[in-house]
């Protein structure tokens, strides 16, 4: 995947002072709060503001920010405690008021005196870290709750004002792609309407899904439609595993059944892959659709795509010395996410593996779908053939049977003839045998 490097901040940002770099840092915080709806996470400020450190460095960074606008005197960020995940941060008023956005501390809901995030956070946890990725890699990026303020009042119908989970376009092109995010499985209504906006997305009939105009001004137009879909390994609440990718191509194809344009032969879908254990690390390919009767559906492989832009190879003097400066400023943080570090490294490669494998299945899978469905197609046009064939030779049966008939109306036509010409000589010689009885002298004495 070829990508520009986004714009560093942080920590060690040259040619600005420490003061300078905190307040930059908490302004990026607020922003990236509202831009989702005004809740963010330690991880996702960690790829945000300092993508090239490694990953254990930036969060602890990430937490000693957080923590400290959380508590600051006019604290800009209330934290909220994730059952069994650590910590996610709110917009107060006073925040939000610093990034022109909407408070937040009425987000979510308690149950039985526990905080709990709203049901659908997973979906949008998720798509917020491959946004942050892509913004990071050099992408330009809008969130779904930018875009429902931005869009929301739209007035041009149902199916118009359908916001996606999220935009983003390679910076200074005009087109964006449409991402969507699946997770639980789709059904019915809800994967027809899935299916019908990728369809027309993808082959370029946007009109119902565009925006001339935002409420600020801005236009969107669409070039591709993406999906960002759970690791192969994860399984839903009924614990089944789902292949969301076959799912989603059989719906379209059924979409374009219905809606077939005459100029769309076929389609193609980005689709971002999520690796096990690892909630920044994406397989990146697309699907190419053919919408004919005999179409072969082909799979591009477009590469991996991180959420972070830090060396495979690290420097041990300056991790050494960044280690150092975080456990002087929280020694309880710095050691619990270096501990936590030390343990995920295996089961990162573990799921790195595990992917893998999982995506050969899936796709040993797939293939076996289409096969199967190509052997159905054949067999039908087989027996298609076969019942043709054999009306043709009933067919042929009957033309030979009907001029065997003619065959034989054709003898009884000509006996016929020759009974009748045989007639005929009998008659004429009657007559002739008449004539001469008539001229014969006895018979004329009789007259006399």
């Amino acid at each position: 995947m070829t990508t520009t490097v986004a714009a560093l901040h942080g920590i060690g940002s040259s040619g600005r002072s420490a003061a300078a770099t905190a307040a930059e840092n908490e302004m990026t915080s607020l922003n990236w709060a509202d831009r989702l709806g005004g809740w963010i996470t330690p991880d996702l400020i960690a790829h945000i503001i300092w993508p090239s450190s490694q990953p254990i460095t930036a969060l602890k960074s990430a937490q000693a920010l957080l923590r400290r606008m959380a508590n600051a005197k006019d604290a800009c960020l209330i934290p909220r405690d994730l059952p069994d995940r650590g910590k996610i941060y709110v917009l107060t008023k006073l925040g939000a008021g610093r990034a022109q956005g909407t408070p937040a501390t009425d987000w979510g809901r308690t149950k039985s005196g526990q905080w709990l995030p709203p049901t659908n956070f997973d979906h949008n946890l998720r798509t917020a870290r491959l946004l942050v990725a892509l913004h990071v890699n050099g992408y330009e990026v809008r969130t779904s709750s930018e875009l429902n303020r931005r869009y929301g009042s739209s007035g041009r119908g149902a199916d118009a004002i359908k916001v996606p989970d999220g935009l983003f376009r390679v910076a200074d092109r005009q087109e964006w792609v449409w991402l969507e995010t699946e997770g639980e499985r789709k059904s019915g209504p809800h994967m027809k309407q899935l299916a019908r906006a990728l369809y027309l997305i993808s082959a370029r009939r946007t009109d119902e899904y565009e925006r001339a105009k935002s409420l600020t001004g801005e236009s969107i137009r669409l070039g591709g439609a993406a999906v960002l879909l759970p690791s192969p390994s994860r399984r839903n609440k009924d614990n089944h595993r789902i292949d969301h990718r076959l799912r989603i191509r059989h719906a379209i194809h059924r979409a374009a059944s219905e809606t077939k344009f005459s100029d769309t032969d076929r389609v193609s879908i980005q689709y971002f892959t999520l690796a096990n254990d690892d909630p920044w690390l994406w397989h990146h390919e697309r699907d190419v659709i053919e919408l004919g009767l005999f179409g072969e559906d082909r799979v591009q492989d477009a590469g991996w795509l991180a959420g972070t832009l830090a060396p495979a190879m690290t420097a041990p003097e300056r991790e050494e010395a960044e280690n150092i400066a975080a456990v002087c400023a929280d020694p309880f943080a710095a050691a619990s996410a270096l501990l936590g570090d030390i343990s995920q490294r295996t089961e990162r490669r573990i799921g790195h593996m595990e992917y893998e494998r999982n995506i050969a299945r899936n796709r040993a899978s797939a293939l076996a779908a289409e096969l199967d469905g190509a052997n159905r197609r054949l067999q039908v046009a087989e027996a298609k053939a076969k019942a043709a064939e054999a009306q043709a030779e009933v067919a042929e049966r009957r033309a030979q049977a009907a001029e065997d008939h003619a065959k034989v109306a054709q003898a009884a036509a000509r006996e016929a003839g020759a009974r009748a010409n045989a007639a005929v000589t009998r008659a004429d010689e009657a007559t002739k045998a008449l004539q001469q009885l008539r001229a014969h002298p006895a018979v004329k004495m009789l007259r006399l």
